[in-house]
């Protein structure tokens, strides 16, 4: 127990590039994207680590708890570690919020404890908490976001441009599952979007990248209903965007940009003179990254 203090640093995403199916099995790529949620864990008196405590959200108190058995620390361990989180990202939007936190805790903990934890095993223990994104990947990765396996990799596409459209609606993730009818609705999903993506991939195509996340997200409009999405897409049409994509359990979207035909002036202006403008109260122009958490700082 030589370390401090460690700092952790994980993407936030612009929502997923596919969520769908594979044989039956939800699954889903996320969208990480350079906004970030940093997590600090150190050693603190038992005082300072309950203040700590209280401050952090319930899921969060709960992977706590969950890495502290998964390292065996005792409660006298656990009681002196205290967690601070500092984030960009919009609570509540499909922004992967959730899953930094918890993902930040697991690194930052294991990392304090000088333990080395694969990202395999972080999305495993955050998707007993929760359904998870797969933020914790350096590669794109299709997931299990239930049961927290891997079942695909691929490299990634960098650095492409989004403008993020970001609404003052939140909504929470684990509503979705509670509804009656939600089997039913998901099964009228199909493989398609996985297989556009999957050729998007071979082919290293943005425009057949895009084609996947917005054929993904028509899919979803059973599970969770975008009402501006033909809009959007109508909007990435007439300025040559390379698609759509969003959040299928959040209500975050955003237009990927075509650094050689968009002429994104042209775009904002005619967005915020759409009714959609109302919607999406705020907008920012963000670039896709690897994902993958980082150690940025440990003290001693």
């Amino acid at each position: 127990m030589s370390l401090r203090s460690v700092t952790i640093e994980i993407p936030g995403t612009c929502g997923e590039w596919i969520q769908t199916v594979r044989h039956s099995r939800e699954c889903l790529v996320s969208l990480p994207i350079d906004e970030y949620t940093e997590v600090k864990v150190g050693w603190a008196s038992p005082e300072v680590a309950l203040r700590s405590y209280l401050k952090l959200m319930p899921k969060s108190q709960s992977v706590l708890a969950l890495i502290g058995k998964e390292l065996a620390l005792s409660a006298k361990q656990l009681a002196c570690i205290a967690v601070d989180i500092s984030r960009q990202l919009a609570i509540g939007k499909g922004m992967a919020s959730s899953t930094a936190d918890l993902a930040g805790i697991i690194k930052g903990v294991s990392s304090l404890m000088e333990v080395c934890i694969t990202p395999e095993r972080i999305l495993s223990l955050c998707c007993q908490i929760e359904a998870s994104d797969g933020i914790m990947f350096d590669r794109l990765a299709l997931i299990d976001h239930l049961e927290g396996t891997v079942l695909e990799s691929f490299e990634t596409f960098l650095p492409v441009d989004i403008l993020m459209l970001i609404p003052n609606s939140r909504y929470e993730t684990s509503q979705l599952r509670e509804e009656s009818c939600y089997l039913d609705k998901l099964s009228h999903k199909t493989e398609i979007p996985l297989t556009l993506f999957k050729k998007a991939m071979v082919e290293q195509s943005l425009f057949d990248l895009g084609k996947a996340s917005v054929q993904s997200l028509l899919e979803n409009e059973l599970i969770l209903k975008n009402n501006h999405l033909n809009s959007l897409i109508e909007l990435s049409a007439l300025h040559d965007c390379y698609g759509v994509v969003g959040g299928h359990s959040g209500t975050i979207s955003g237009l990927l940009i075509n650094d050689k035909k968009t002429d994104r002036e042209a775009l904002l202006a005619q967005m915020k003179s759409m009714p959609l403008g109302g919607y999406y109260t705020k907008h920012k122009f963000v670039k896709t990254v690897r994902g993958g958490i980082v150690c940025t700082k440990m003290e001693d």
